[in-house]
């Protein structure tokens, strides 16, 4: 095994164990913490109540301050070493201090890794004109500018765009730039190292209207830029994606479109497998897609989703005495209704124990007879289960929606719309 594949392993090893069982917040963990990163660290004497430990590497430099008595957390300040050092590190809101929060507000270093992880990330794939034998080299972005800048041009994006969603800086004492929409997390933006190291991120800018990289120039190489859905049970049109976006998704396992819901007459116009998928590489020319993706996102679960969940999709696997039945050769599908039908109990009847007299009157008349213990198993048919009065055509498409003759929702409608169009659903559907 070669060096660089040694160190790789051991990182991976690394970071698989922070995750599982970080350890709790002391001087000592937080210094042996900053060296499994690569991170340069040391302790200093401030004065007779603080001991400093200082982290740092090419450009970032944190000081953190703890009380000599009782080695709690005093303070916290990061320094980048570069031409831009007005990079965020508090949260959105309360205008928290990342750092210090992530030291004091929670009993282990889980949160205090994730972020000096991402810390550490930029660091090492930024490329800044301060750093020696730089100017020999013809690519150079510095990464904390880039994603310092980049939530004001996503708001502009999303504004020209029409897209409902917000953009925040740093939510819950963890970097990342997030999106939310109806003051609830749909995604998260972020940069990862990219599987192959030789991927080239470019600086893409919006401006005029538009996404470009006015010079080539401005780049790196070994990073990404991610989309992280928050919502596990989200699908996506596998047809409508390109494969080099997708990152984390199942192909295996596609949604099933099956109507249980007697009120509606479902026609399944849906073109494209619909399978899940949770993270996305938008980076360069594909940040231009990030609106398309929201947009499918807030489509999901205002409209999509409720829809099929009213539709009792995805269908229940058939029960092993359902498979039983249906295989038998000694009835057809017109006598198995007629059975199941005349077996069921309703509601009504629950308190009424058979008599032998109508035992005896059944077996006279020439009827079918089933044991007590049939009878008992057959499901209770409530008043919501009788047919409806009333069967409403239900047009079922990944990007619009025909309920009967006159309401219909599109995905390029607003959430006002699709709001209003929820709110008739449920009243022609129930």
């Amino acid at each position: 095994m070669s060096d660089d594949n040694y160190v790789n392993a051991l990182g991976q090893m690394i970071t698989l164990l922070q995750e599982y069982k970080p350890g709790l917040v002391t001087l000592d963990n937080v210094s042996r913490l900053c060296k499994t990163l690569r991170l340069e660290s040391f302790t200093d004497n401030i004065d007779s109540d603080t001991i400093r430990l200082s982290t740092a590497s090419k450009i970032i430099v944190i000081d953190m301050d703890f009380h000599k008595s009782d080695k709690q957390v005093k303070d916290v300040k990061l320094v980048l070493a570069s031409n831009f050092d007005h990079f965020n590190y508090f949260n959105d809101g309360d205008n928290g201090n990342i750092l210090f929060n992530s030291l004091e507000c929670f009993p282990d270093l889980r949160t205090f890794y994730h972020n000096l992880k991402f810390l550490s990330l930029l660091d090492t794939y930024s490329i800044i004109e301060t750093e020696s034998g730089v100017s020999s080299r013809k690519e150079r972005l510095d990464l904390f500018r880039y994603f310092t800048e980049l939530p004001d041009q996503l708001r502009s994006y999303f504004k020209d765009a029409s897209v409902n969603a917000e953009i925040r800086i740093n939510v819950d004492n963890r970097f990342g730039i997030y999106i939310m929409c109806e003051d609830k997390l749909v995604a998260k933006i972020c940069i990862d190292e990219s599987d192959d190291s030789a991927h080239r991120f470019y600086d893409y800018h919006y401006k005029n209207s538009e996404w470009r990289n006015e010079d080539p120039e401005s780049a790196v190489t070994g990073v990404m830029l991610t989309l992280q859905v928050c919502d596990s049970n989200l699908f996506f049109p596998r047809e409508f994606i390109s494969r080099d976006l997708l990152l984390e998704c199942d192909l295996q396992k596609p949604y099933s479109v099956v109507n249980h819901q007697k009120s509606l007459q479902l026609y399944n116009d849906i073109t494209s497998a619909l399978v899940p998928a949770s993270k996305f590489n938008i980076s360069n020319q594909n940040i231009e897609l990030l609106g398309e993706l929201v947009r499918w996102i807030n489509w999901w679960q205002h409209v999509l989703s409720p829809v099929l969940h009213a539709l009792k999709c995805p269908a229940p696997p058939p029960s092993v005495d359902l498979k039983r039945r249906s295989s038998s050769n000694s009835t057809t599908v017109s006598s198995q209704r007629r059975t199941s039908v005349s077996r069921r109990r309703r509601s009504s009847q629950q308190g009424h124990r058979p008599s032998l007299n109508e035992s005896s009157m059944m077996k006279d008349g020439g009827l079918q007879q089933f044991t007590l213990n049939e009878v008992m198993s057959q499901p209770v048919l409530d008043e919501k289960d009788e047919e409806p009065h009333e069967v409403v055509d239900l047009i079922l498409n990944e990007e619009y929606l025909q309920l009967g003759k006159q309401e219909r929702c599109e995905i390029q409608m607003g959430l006002q719309e699709w709001q209003g169009f929820m709110i008739k659903f449920k009243s022609m559907s129930s």
